[in-house]
């Protein structure tokens, strides 16, 4: 039973960004570490935290900051805020990244069945899979930074390091071995985890704001 006292203070706060109920019980871990927090709990379904915290130590900005940090977006939830009208067109980004994808996806059924040559040459894999890894894929390092903030690690943080290796270890085998016997590249890979992992998202938010 939570002991309120005349210091205390309940907010509701809308929370953007969570992809999974981990990203909830990690701002939940966040916020209840902190010393003027008397009670927090987020609920993923809804989007939305409730925090009871000390007035006289802490204000509604400090709470919303520490969301921010954590790699979230929020803002304070008024009693008689009516829901926002969702955007249910499909992100540029998304749509960008699949006009990426569709080369690689196509080199790969050629090769299965032994068409190698429709695969994209070397030099071209790693210009679109730079585009992806430096440009489309900012919001997984976002989240991955966020998320060890926090002092946890969620899906962003491995999308990230799995994706960026293979694309570090690709370029590497590209440039380091351009005057020698080529070794083999996984650009398809990075760029394809992240295509299919960013379409996930999309319908899980689609189907959650159904």
């Amino acid at each position: 039973m939570l002991d309120l006292t005349p210091q205390s203070k309940k907010i509701s706060i809308q929370i953007g960004g969570m992809t999974c109920q981990s990203c909830a019980n990690r701002i939940e871990k966040v916020l209840n570490k902190k010393p003027f927090v008397q009670q927090a709990g987020v609920n993923f379904a809804v989007e939305e935290a409730q925090v009871v915290f000390d007035a006289t130590q802490a204000s509604e900005t400090q709470i919303i900051e520490i969301i921010h940090k954590t790699g979230f977006s929020a803002h304070i939830k008024q009693t008689n805020e009516l829901p926002i009208e969702e955007n249910t067109s499909i992100p540029w980004r998304l749509i960008v990244l699949w006009i990426i994808n569709i080369p690689f996806l196509i080199g790969m059924l050629g090769m299965m069945s032994g068409s190698h040559h429709l695969m994209l040459p070397p030099i071209w894999q790693f210009a679109l899979a730079s585009i992806v890894q430096l440009w489309l894929a900012i919001p997984f390092y976002r989240g991955a930074i966020g998320s060890i903030r926090g002092g946890l690690a969620n899906m962003d943080v491995l999308v990230s390091t799995g994706t960026l290796t293979i694309y570090l270890y690709s370029a590497f085998m590209l440039f380091y071995h351009a005057n020698h016997a080529m070794g083999q590249v996984y650009f398809e890979a990075s760029v394809m985890v992240i295509g299919f992992v960013s379409l996930g998202k999309f319908l899980e938010d689609r189907t959650k704001k159904a």
